[in-house]
């Protein structure tokens, strides 16, 4: 389960994020280096201490040469999923996606 942070553009959603990783020490995954570098910079901005932001591609590389401990759970938090996603299956064109609500269910 996990919560789906939805606005429009400029609505304060990165910063939601930020604030929640300074509370629980959870990773921001972005696309690419220069969105972690602009995370880490609006983090400070906001006086907010984080762990470093990174790339889906250190994330996935990361965990390629199991960098991460096998037995170790990461928590991430996913800013701009929608960016992320076309990073992975780039030059494909993403059409469809599902998101399952299990907010009413057993599950949630």
């Amino acid at each position: 389960m996990f919560d789906v942070i939805k606005g429009a553009r400029q609505t304060g959603k990165t910063t939601i994020l930020i604030d929640r990783a300074a509370e629980t020490g959870e990773q921001i995954v972005v696309a690419d280096a220069k969105r972690a570098a602009f995370v880490k910079l609006l983090a400070k901005q906001y006086g907010k201490e984080i762990k470093e932001p990174i790339s889906v591609e250190t994330f996935l590389r990361m965990r390629q040469y199991r960098t991460f401990r096998s037995a170790e759970k990461i928590d991430v938090l996913i800013d701009d999923v929608e960016a992320v996603l076309w990073r992975i299956f780039q030059p494909c064109e993403i059409k469809a996606v599902t998101l399952t609500d299990w907010s009413g269910s057993a599950h949630g």
